[in-house]
């Protein structure tokens, strides 16, 4: 079986001599004085016949060059259709394959993001991210509630927002250092200044910050982390150690008490001495009241 370029070759000899043979019978008809135009129909006909001969070829490359536009614009739906030819049908099938893997690949990252962005939007910790003018790109649903009581921040600037902060978590923000700072509780409403309202109790957060570039220019990722009540569980689980511990030493100092009580019980039994037996019963009965 011939290769695509040796039926190219083929088709240009073709159309070459069938130019030759249309510019000699205008030579022969005519006579020498129609020499120029023998070697105009000659021209002609090769290119006609080179043309037509090579229209599928032509078809699957605008095909093929359209596709791949396709593909620098982000669209991997296009596919294309063989043509008959070995060769080009060969490179239309790895075509196909990439545009469906291409599909199926973005696919997933869609599903991804849409997982990721879920997981982002519900985590009770706050996100931020800020372009190098100082605009917030995305916040997540923790952020918005945190700066300006649940209505969307995208597109707004950080120094708008942080005018209506606390100052502690102004100064954070402000500030380049990681680490923990309190603020007043922020659960209460706000005033009529739109400043939070102070109800009195102080709580301890977390801030973080990244840096990386998106689209050639700079972004700020700020995160901030509720930890009051994270602080209070390890409170609470401190105390209940301590009383584990306490309860273990009363036990161990009870046990052999009552365990004397009862012997000293049983060796004075036979003694009818009242004061003696008040003493071991009040004994018994204070470990009883420590147990």
């Amino acid at each position: 079986m011939l290769s695509l370029q040796g039926k190219l070759v083929i088709a240009n000899m073709l159309s070459c001599l069938l130019g030759v043979l249309c510019g000699a019978l205008v030579w022969f008809s005519l006579g020498d004085a129609a020499l120029w135009l023998a070697l105009i129909v000659m021209l002609v006909v090769c290119y006609v016949g080179s043309r037509w001969l090579t229209t599928r070829l032509n078809e699957s490359l605008q095909a093929l060059e359209i596709g791949l536009l396709n593909f620098k614009d982000n669209d991997f739906s296009v596919s294309l259709h063989p043509y008959g030819e070995p060769q080009l049908d060969r490179l239309v099938s790895l075509y196909n394959q990439a545009s469906a893997k291409l599909r199926s690949e973005r696919q997933f990252i869609y599903q991804r993001e849409l997982m990721l962005d879920k997981v982002i939007q519900n985590s009770p910790n706050v996100m931020l991210l800020i372009d190098d003018a100082q605009r917030v790109v995305y916040a997540n649903g923790a952020a918005r509630h945190l700066f300006n009581h649940g209505v969307k921040i995208e597109g707004m600037l950080m120094p708008d927002l942080a005018a209506l902060l606390p100052d502690a978590l102004k100064a954070a923000l402000h500030s380049e250092q990681e680490g923990l700072f309190s603020m007043a509780s922020s659960d209460s409403a706000g005033d009529d200044s739109g400043n939070l309202a102070d109800s009195g109790d102080v709580e301890t957060w977390h801030i973080s910050r990244g840096r990386f570039t998106q689209n050639n220019q700079q972004h700020h990722l700020i995160l901030l982390k509720q930890l009051t009540k994270e602080l209070n569980r390890q409170e609470v689980a401190v105390w209940k150690k301590v009383i584990r511990i306490i309860s273990h030493e009363l036990n161990n100092s009870v046990a052999p008490i009552a365990s004397m009580v009862n012997s000293g019980k049983f060796l004075t039994q036979h003694l009818d001495n009242n004061k003696l037996q008040l003493i071991f019963d009040t004994i018994e009965n204070r470990t009883t009241h420590l147990s």
